[in-house]
């Protein structure tokens, strides 16, 4: 019985050594990696031409993924041109009858002055001064017609050009563009299929760096300071950690309950406050749900 009790202490003993060889670090918090995940969703409504989005892969910001069909909207922007066209004849057309009349306007009133002048010295009759008059009122009221349905026009082109623009701006919208410079968690459609407005396409998350999500406990909180530069620690082996720096970016004003699926030293059922902190990922050493230990 003896023998069979020194058998089980040796075989205990090493694995207490390593778990006091990691606890030994006296780490202030723990938790787990994640990602500021950038969900891309569809702005337009139809076929998925195309679409080059591969999970996995680093995108660089600005870049060209993927298209949504625009046939409908090139024909509706062929539409407006031709109306553009003829509206612009029209202004055309005006603008040239206008300009007649403001030379007929001008010979009319030239007359008039000198109706006037020989009507005061009684060498031309009343009633050849009210004809030349009434040919300079109808004169200038057709200039005013003119002017008006010009301006009429016009506006009508202004509201096409304005349509125009429009239909620019949501061909440029059905263009898929990447947001940032991250690597691809997830890819939700194919090429060919439909989407709408708002359809999910793919998600990505930034890929230089990831943020790691730690709960301290009230008294532990003053020591956290945003901007402050921490130590992380990940686990190498059963006795190894490895060491790298962090910056707190965040701490939350509300105190919660430490999440089950933190290992913690203490109570799970202590209220702690979260703390994110951006750790550098250059490298690619650490994956979205990695545990990681933090001093601060």
């Amino acid at each position: 019985m003896k023998i069979i009790q020194l058998k089980v202490m040796l075989i205990i003993a090493p694995t207490l050594l390593v778990g006091c060889n990691t606890e030994n670090k006296k780490s202030d918090a723990f938790g787990n990696f994640e990602a500021n995940e950038v969900m891309v969703s569809a702005k337009g409504q139809g076929e998925l031409i195309d679409f080059n989005v591969v999970e996995g892969r680093t995108y660089a910001k600005g870049t060209h993924v993927g298209t949504v069909d625009t046939t409908h909207l090139h024909l509706q922007k062929a539409q407006l041109r031709a109306s553009m066209q003829s509206v612009g004849s029209q202004a055309d057309n005006i603008e040239a009858q206008k300009q007649v009349v403001e030379k007929e306007l001008s010979v009319y009133e030239k007359n008039l002055k000198r109706i006037t002048a020989l009507v005061e010295k009684k060498a031309a009759t009343p009633q050849q001064l009210d004809e030349i008059e009434g040919k300079v009122n109808v004169a200038r009221a057709r200039l005013n017609a003119y002017k008006v349905q010009k301006q009429s026009v016009l506006q009508e082109l202004n509201v096409l050009k304005a349509k125009l623009t429009s239909i620019d701006a949501k061909i440029n919208d059905y263009r898929i563009i990447n947001p940032i410079n991250g690597i691809v968690l997830n890819r939700f459609k194919k090429q060919g299929e439909m989407v709408m407005p708002g359809t999910s396409l793919y998600k990505i998350a930034p890929s230089n760096s990831l943020i790691l999500r730690v709960y301290v406990d009230g008294e532990m909180l003053y020591k956290v300071r945003k901007g402050d530069e921490v130590k992380v620690y990940t686990d190498i082996d059963d006795n190894e950690l490895y060491e790298d720096k962090g910056m707190v970016t965040w701490v939350a004003n509300e105190a919660e309950f430490t999440p089950k699926v933190i290992q913690t030293r203490k109570e799970r059922t202590k209220l702690v406050y979260a703390v994110k902190i951006k750790v550098s990922n250059q490298e690619g050493r650490y994956k979205i749900g990695m545990p990681a230990e933090v001093n601060f």
